[in-house]
Parts: structure tokens; C-alpha cells; sequence
């Protein structure tokens, strides 16, 4: 009986291309809806992008077309790569703090903030947060306690070493703002404060922070500012990890808090 041809080697190599050209396909079109939806972290996108474009390159390579066109475009690419993370959608980025001032407070039920004294940020946010509480919002403030060493540390911080009581005197009109709001909405929302021994080491602004649309302010200070400083905004669908570290870091600066009471106790009803 006699013995059947061979297949055609050409049949066998398009098999072969259409299989790595499919695997490519396929890796990239995972790549680019894992990007999409934010489900892992842009480096891994990258080096999966990497691992795609080597594909593409053995693929050409196999075809033996011109790899000096080849080269070229990976190294653009690569180049491009080390800019990437900075520029992926929903990437946080920083801007100009305005200190609370541009924040939309409408609607919030409950407000965090974070500060060294909170002077300028308070100020801008009262009215709007006098509003939250009119309507049953619960707010929580940390600043830094007069009565520790931290107002010093913060002075050192702010290289005016020997200007210790510069915050001290800071602290006064905010406690007195503060207590001006909680007086003026005493019934009806919830006002609390801790004073911190320590300093944090950033500002904070939490919108709503449990819920699906919960809006995160980082302030990043520095030692001397000349300007405005740098503010970094999350949510939890655009940057869940950095999200959920300053969530917890909220919650690990208010349990290291000293709550203090605001307001006198109401007096109780005569008896009739």
C-alpha cells in the first residue's frame, strides 16, 4: 500500500502562525481589559505588555522580515514603558491644594480630616460643614495636641526650631472654630476630636471614605512652603491600593488620638 505524502511544510508553519498569533492576540486583549478595570498594578500591565511584544518579535523574526524595523519600535516602546505608570488612567496625580476650598461637601455623611492645625483648611470648609451637621453628617478632626511636645516637633519640622509656640497660637482659633460649628449644630449631627502627640506626616480630606464613591485628599507637606502645596486625589475605583492605605492610616492616627469634649454638657431640664 503505498505510503501517503507528506503534508505540505507551508500548511504546517501557517498552523504554527495562526497558534502564535492567536496566543498574542489573546494575552494582549487580557492585558488591555486588566489595564481597563484597574485589576492589577500598572507594572504588571507592563511586563505583560513586554512579554507580548517578545511574541510579536519571535513571530517576525520566524517570518524573516527586516529586524532592523523590528529594534527600533521595541526600544520606542520600552522607552515608553518607563513613563507609563505616571500616565495610565487612573493613576493618581498631584495639584495645587487649595485646602479644602474647591471640595464638594454636599451631600456627605461623613467628613475625616487630618492636619497639623487644620487653620486654613477649616476656615474654607465651616459653612459647608456647618450644613453636614445641620443634617445629621457625623465629622471627625485630628490636629496636634498644644499640651505635648508635638507643636515643637512641628516647628523643627518647619525648620523654625525656636518658634515653638507659632502652632500653639495656630491651634487656639481652630479649636475655637470648631467648637463655634459644634455649638451651632448641637442636636442634630456629630462632631469629634482627638488631639494627636505627634505629627502626621501628611493632610487629609475623607469624603464619604467607607462608600463606593468615597473621595480621598492627601495633602503632602513640606518642610517650608513658598506656594501651594501638592494634593493628591483618590477614589476607590481609580487607585484602590493607595485608597485603602490611607484609609487605614486614618484609622490608625485616630485610635492614637485624644478625644476631648467641645462642648459643655446641655443643662438639665428644671424639674417641674
Amino acid at each position: 500500500m503505498p505510503s501517503q505524502p507528506p503534508k505540505p511544510r507551508t500548511a504546517t508553519v501557517l498552523t504554527r502562525r495562526h497558534l502564535q498569533t492567536g496566543l498574542t492576540v489573546s494575552i494582549a486583549l487580557v492585558v488591555g481589559v486588566l489595564g481597563v478595570f484597574d485589576v492589577v498594578d500598572p507594572s504588571t500591565v507592563a511586563a505583560a505588555t513586554l512579554a507580548t511584544l517578545a511574541l510579536l518579535a519571535f513571530d517576525l523574526a520566524e517570518e524573516r522580515r527586516d529586524l532592523a524595523h523590528v529594534v527600533p519600535l521595541l526600544t520606542r516602546v520600552v522607552r515608553a514603558l518607563h513613563r507609563l505608570p505616571g500616565e495610565l488612567p487612573g493613576e493618581p496625580r498631584l495639584a495645587a491644594s487649595t485646602s479644602g476650598l474647591n471640595i464638594d461637601l454636599a451631600g456627605a455623611a461623613d467628613v475625616r480630616l487630618v492636619g497639623v492645625t487644620l487653620g486654613r483648611t477649616l476656615r474654607n470648609i465651616a459653612e459647608p460643614l456647618a450644613r453636614r451637621l445641620a443634617e445629621g453628617a457625623l465629622v471627625r478632626i485630628a490636629v496636634i495636641d498644644p499640651a505635648t511636645s508635638a507643636p515643637a516637633e512641628a516647628a523643627r519640622r518647619a525648620t523654625l526650631p525656636d518658634d515653638r509656640g507659632i502652632f500653639t497660637n495656630r491651634l487656639r482659633p481652630t479649636l475655637d472654630l470648631v467648637r463655634e460649628v459644634a455649638e451651632s449644630a448641637r442636636g442634630t449631627g456629630r462632631i469629634e476630636v482627638r488631639l494627636l502627640p505627634f505629627v502626621p506626616s501628611f493632610g487629609l480630606i475623607m469624603v464619604d471614605a467607607e462608600g463606593e464613591a468615597g473621595r480621598l485628599y492627601v495633602d503632602v507637606y513640606s518642610h517650608r512652603p513658598a506656594g501651594a502645596e501638592p494634593v493628591l486625589a483618590l477614589t476607590q475605583a481609580g487607585s484602590p491600593q493607595w485608597y485603602r492605605h490611607y484609609l487605614r492610616e486614618f484609622d490608625h492616627i485616630w485610635a492614637h488620638g485624644q478625644p476631648i469634649d467641645l462642648l459643655p454638657a446641655e443643662p438639665a431640664p428644671c424639674p417641674v
